[in-house]
């Protein structure tokens, strides 16, 4: 099982290996929220029907996705007056108003940060890791089950995210 797309996976097909292995892409990533598997929202469209988060809540991570995605290093608007360089993630969350469990999933399923660290830092990085392209991959541990998880509409594979504290 193989999550990177680094110098190991360059190497593997190089040498030809992969004649002899199985590659499949994940199908999705989840979280774990009180004991249920939910989608990780990606998009303003996706937060807006995810159970993870009450009506109100919603409403404000669409606010939030908006942001991210609409967010440009060289385009003062797209800031709305926050800069990233000298505010923290913290700050830029406050801004934004949201509860504890999406700050969670939000900095660790989306974010891929280890610890809750990131929140004290510098923004910017915050808002590029959130945008499209993906920068890195963080594994913990690796599940070979033979059935497949409940609530990732029957994935064949799937990364599911725990959130701790």
């Amino acid at each position: 099982f193989i999550i990177t797309n680094g110098g190991l996976v360059h190497v593997l097909i190089h040498i030809d290996v992969t004649k002899c292995l199985n590659l499949k892409v994940v199908d999705g990533s989840f979280v774990c929220n009180k004991r249920k598997i939910h989608k990780v929202p990606a998009t303003d469209a996706e937060a807006l029907k995810s159970p993870l988060m009450g009506l109100f809540e919603k409403h404000r991570a669409q606010k939030f996705f908006i942001y991210v995605q609409d967010y440009k290093d060289n385009d003062p608007k797209s800031r709305k007056g926050l800069y990233v360089t000298k505010i923290t993630t913290r700050e830029v969350i406050a801004k934004n108003g949201l509860e504890d469990d999406t700050i969670d999933f939000v900095g660790h399923a989306l974010g891929l940060y280890l610890d809750d660290g990131y929140l004290d830092q510098p923004a910017l990085d915050f808002v590029k890791r959130m945008k499209v392209k993906k920068v890195g991959k963080v594994s913990r541990a690796i599940c070979i089950i033979s059935y497949p998880i409940p609530d990732t509409g029957d994935s064949h594979s799937a990364q599911v995210i725990l959130p701790q504290k």
